[in-house]
């Protein structure tokens, strides 16, 4: 009996799993070190270079912040937010590209 309610527990909440399908745009692997950092070193690293927070020089500080990197390149044009501030704004393919990499995991690759 134990065993019967443990398995239909089991069986319950594997079934209450979110549905995660793949971004179509999101197929090929993005390259962390040859697609990723290169934009972040052009674009952010001038001033994310351990003067303002957050630092953006390496795989684990870039990481840990892409998901505010990923809102704040999106963010429209004319918001207080929108990095990079002064310089020209990421492209639309910059931009997925990133996202893409945050969807694949993050890879240091």
């Amino acid at each position: 009996m134990r065993l019967s309610i443990v398995f239909f527990l089991l069986l319950t909440f594997t079934s209450c799993t979110k549905d995660k399908t793949a971004d179509p745009e999101c197929e090929n692997p993005i390259s962390f070190s040859q697609e990723v950092m290169p934009m972040i070193q052009t674009s952010c690293v001038g001033c994310h270079n351990g003067g303002q927070p957050p630092n953006l020089t390496t795989h684990a500080s870039i990481s840990a912040s892409a998901d505010n990197i990923l809102a704040r390149i999106s963010l429209n044009e004319g918001d207080a937010l929108l990095m990079p501030q002064g310089g020209p704004r990421f492209n639309q393919d910059s931009i997925r590209k990133i996202k893409c990499w945050i969807e694949q995991g993050k890879l240091d690759n």
